[in-house]
């Protein structure tokens, strides 16, 4: 069986550089929920999705896997969408009073994320 953070690595490199990638073997159901835990954990689950995306059907997780994963990004997406509009709305009102705005990511955007 593969090793799980070598599994990982893997896809966050596959999911980075939008290549399929290349596993030896078949992860079990647990091994799978190591992947998916180290992904909350480094905060890199859109990447390690995209990675296990291109994988072919036969090394692809469980659906149940599958859907958690699914479910988990698109709350991502809707946070993403939620603090780009706060985002504009701030350079709006900061470029009507004169001021030319620079958006930092980071701890200045921290307080939108749950």
């Amino acid at each position: 069986m593969p090793e799980v953070q070598a599994v990982f690595f893997e896809l966050l490199r596959a999911g980075l550089w939008d290549k399929t990638p290349q596993l030896e073997g078949v992860l079990s159901q647990t091994q799978w929920e190591e992947v998916y835990a180290l992904s909350l954990e480094q905060s890199v689950i859109g990447m390690v999705y995209a990675g296990i995306t291109k994988l072919p059907a036969s090394q692809q997780p469980l659906m149940s896997l599958q859907a958690k994963l699914a479910a988990h990004i698109e709350r991502i997406e809707r946070i993403n969408s939620h603090i780009a509009a706060v985002q504009q709305e701030l350079i709006v009102l900061f470029e009507s009073r004169g001021l030319s705005p620079m958006v930092l990511k980071g701890m200045a955007m921290n307080r939108y994320y749950a």
